[in-house]
This record gives C-alpha cells, sequence and structure tokens, in this order.
C-alpha cells in the first residue's frame, strides 16, 4: 500500500527523544508498518515511549483516507495519506474530531 506523509508531528517534547530525522523516520516506519500488519492499539510511542498509540482513520471525501496516529499519554500525533481504502479500515475507527478536522482543512484548500 502506497502512503504519502502530510503534516507535521505535532509534539512538544519530540526534541529530547528522537534527535535526527532518520530516527523519525524510522519511527513512523514502525507505525506505519504495525498498522498494516493489524495492530491498531497499544503502539509504542516514540515520544513518551509508552504503549499509548493508537491508530484512528478519517475519510473527509469520497477518495481520501487518512491514517492517524495519536499518542493517549502525550501530545504525540502524525498523520499519513493513504491511496485507496486502507487495508484494516473501519468506521468503528473513524475519530469525529480529527474527521471534522480533516472535513475542515480539505474545505480551506484551494486545488
Amino acid at each position: 500500500m502506497r502512503r504519502r506523509f502530510i503534516g507535521d508531528i505535532v509534539c512538544s517534547d519530540m526534541g529530547k527523544d528522537i534527535p535526527t530525522k532518520q530516527d523519525l523516520l524510522k519511527a513512523q516506519t514502525d507505525l506505519l508498518w504495525a498498522a498494516d500488519s493489524g495492530k491498531l492499539d497499544s503502539l509504542d510511542c516514540p515520544s513518551c515511549h509508552r504503549q499509548t498509540v493508537s491508530v484512528w482513520f478519517t475519510h473527509p471525501k469520497p477518495d481520501i483516507y487518512r491514517e492517524w496516529f495519536v499518542c493517549s499519554s502525550c501530545s504525540f500525533s502524525f498523520r499519513a495519506q493513504i491511496s485507496g481504502i486502507p487495508k484494516h479500515y473501519s468506521e468503528s475507527r473513524i475519530n469525529q474530531k480529527l474527521q471534522e478536522y480533516d472535513v475542515d482543512l480539505l474545505a480551506k484548500i484551494k486545488f
């Protein structure tokens, strides 16, 4: 499955725990692989090092899917835009707050 990162990681204390871009890329890749394998909860947070990252989905437009990785213990989060329907997509895993954010963001973009 092809993925394209959009947006930055959100985390106020990221600099201490992931000092290089290479480490950050590895952390993102590890989370993407975990989600692709079907593990959607209790993932390792690269910032606080707890197993408190969960995967959430949004579907803000008919042809756009996003996969969000959100830590419940700290401010870490990032999102990936998915080409096609995510392998483990489920409407029960749509986070309404993130869905509203993505819908609003796309409404502001001029194509």
